[in-house]
């Protein structure tokens, strides 16, 4: 509701008193701040607050960073990952896709692969519009 309103301090005051704090409340507070136009901000609380080797955030920063259009930030947060999942992969190749940089989406698509994670229904469609995108339908078959 802060994000929709952009009230930045009220969304920090309530995020602030949680107990405690998952995926969904940490995306959700970088998502007010990158609304704001705080991305360094953002990305710098994670550091001093030492979650630089969270899952979640680090997903979050991720996706953060490619809705922001400078797709040389949000890779430059994935390749410094020590352990990515799914999601990971996912909001990189997102990115790629939504930027129309069909060539890096496939060699994500791919790194991923070969990195043994199975595609899901997302980054299935993600490729599949990679592929329309770049007239290249036969690569989705």
């Amino acid at each position: 509701m802060y994000r929709k309103c952009e009230m930045l301090d009220a969304a920090k005051q309530v995020f602030d008193v949680m107990s405690e704090k998952n995926m969904v409340t940490w995306n959700a507070m970088l998502g007010v701040y990158a609304q704001n136009g705080y991305f360094n901000h953002v990305h710098s609380v994670v550091i001093k607050r030492s979650f630089t080797n969270n899952l979640f955030l680090n997903n979050a920063l991720v996706d953060m960073y490619a809705k922001t259009r400078a797709l040389k930030e949000p890779r430059k947060q994935f390749e410094h990952m020590k352990t990515r999942d799914n999601i990971s992969w996912i909001a990189i190749i997102v990115g790629y896709v939504q930027e129309e940089e069909e060539t890096d989406a496939f060699k994500m698509f791919n790194r991923m692969r070969l990195h043994g994670i199975v595609p899901n229904e997302v980054a299935l469609a993600s490729i599949l519009s990679a592929c329309e995108n770049a007239k290249l339908l036969e690569a989705g078959l």
